[in-house]
């Protein structure tokens, strides 16, 4: 069990910008607000990274290098042997610890977060993202950094710490077991199901249970 905490705040990684041993990346994913009912839109986070990053910062493209573009459904996962062939190509390698953040709420960080759990690798969150280093008035930089060279990356592929439509289904009929957490308090509020619970702060609880075992 991994005794790292899952998050890393911005006091700690503002002295730690020049450690080799991490690799920070903005995976920021832009959804657009709708002009219209319907209106569903997603955009790469890559320029919006370009006008402003944490220094030293890469991006990590989900909408076009980690997903399966042709999939019914968005930002399918692909295979999971092909997943961590594109994050050894990203740079990411045995001997580093990514470290993940976005400029929205959260929600992109712990998706990679997840992505590099299901390949044997451990990743940490920003506490507060961007908006937080920002707050804090803690320096950025513009443009495009040098991109992280390919490494080796070790893999331990967890395949079951994914589900599909049809198994979220079985378990929203009871016809197998399970709870579904749902990381959105408005959607859980439109979708009452004794199978389904809200999620709040989960990195938060689990940084505090991994102290507790340390």
């Amino acid at each position: 069990m991994d005794t790292i905490s899952p998050l890393i705040d911005c006091a700690e990684l503002a002295v730690r910008l020049d450690d080799p041993s991490l690799a920070l990346f903005d995976v920021t994913v832009e959804l657009p607000s709708p002009r219209f009912d319907g209106d569903y839109r997603v955009e790469s986070g890559r320029e919006g990274w370009k006008q402003g990053h944490i220094p030293g910062a890469t991006h990590l493209d989900l909408l076009h290098d980690f997903s399966v573009r042709d999939a019914s459904f968005s930002f399918a996962l692909p295979p999971m042997a092909e997943l961590a062939c594109r994050f050894e190509g990203m740079g990411i390698q045995d001997g580093l610890t990514p470290v993940l953040y976005d400029r929205t709420d959260g929600f992109w960080a712990a998706r990679f977060w997840w992505m590099l759990r299901s390949v044997g690798k451990t990743a940490r969150v920003l506490d507060g993202g961007y908006r937080g280093w920002l707050s804090d008035s803690y320096p950025v930089s513009v443009g495009q950094p040098k991109q992280r060279p390919p490494g080796v990356l070790t893999t331990v592929l967890k395949p079951d710490l994914w589900v599909d439509r049809k198994q979220v289904s079985q378990i929203l009929t009871g016809q197998k077991p399970g709870t579904l957490f749902c990381a959105c308090p408005g959607v859980f509020l439109m979708v009452p199901c004794r199978h389904v619970m809200p999620v709040v702060a989960i990195f938060r609880e689990a940084a505090i249970s991994r102290r507790g075992n340390c």
